[in-house]
């Protein structure tokens, strides 16, 4: 399933093609939803709206089935309940086709990155420069790595909302690890202060 990135606040469309695969009634979507490429969205859950209507949770690898969802335009809303939370909208758009297609149609509208990623930004001091020049700060999970300024300030982009663990290496030694509370969207300013001369100012949220 290839990567589709969305953008949060801001319906996504999905529209479920091969018509000849899909029949009149009663369609099965799966799908894989996340945070940012690689990072599964759960725990998540996601509902066709109003509520009452099919509804499904995502497996820990983000995936989720909806089952019996008729054709036509549909609004589902896709909730995060994890460190972050959010809710966005998915608008999933399934055709009608020949009525006498055997069995029931799964339609796979594939892996769909239903918000935006955010961002870590701080700075870090070390005792020579000769240090710094050999440092790196990232987010390991993501493989996403910055090398800090000349004064020591860094911004790594393309964050998955969450708590995530940020790490500062050395000489391709790990010297410092601390978590980052990073919303969708936005960019938090997490600065560790054991790794600044006295106490650190705390995370600050930017838009």
């Amino acid at each position: 399933m290839k990567p589709l990135l969305a953008v949060a606040a801001v319906a996504l469309f999905v529209t479920l093609g091969g018509g000849e695969a899909l029949a009149q009634h009663a369609t099965e979507v799966i799908g894989r939803l996340e945070l940012a490429p690689g990072i599964p969205c759960a725990p998540c859950s996601i509902s066709v709206d109003p509520g009452a209507a099919p509804s499904a949770s995502t497996s820990a690898g983000g995936t989720f089935r909806l089952r019996y969802l008729g054709a036509g335009t549909h609004q589902t809303t896709v909730s995060y309940t994890g460190t972050i939370p959010f809710t966005t909208k998915l608008i999933v758009v399934v055709p009608e086709v020949l009525p006498d297609q055997p069995g029931r149609p799964v339609a796979d509208i594939g892996t769909v990155v239903v918000v935006r990623p955010g961002g870590v930004t701080g700075r870090v001091v070390l005792d020579s420069s000769d240090d710094l020049d050999a440092a790196v700060v990232g987010v390991e999970e993501q493989g996403i790595f910055v090398q800090p300024s000349i004064a020591g300030y860094y911004l790594i982009p393309g964050v998955a909302p969450g708590r995530r663990k940020v790490t500062l290496y050395v000489r391709g030694q790990a010297v410092r690890t601390f978590l980052a509370d990073v919303p969708p969207g936005k960019l938090v300013k997490a600065f560790d202060p054991l790794l600044l001369p006295g106490p650190g100012p705390g995370p600050v949220i930017t838009h």
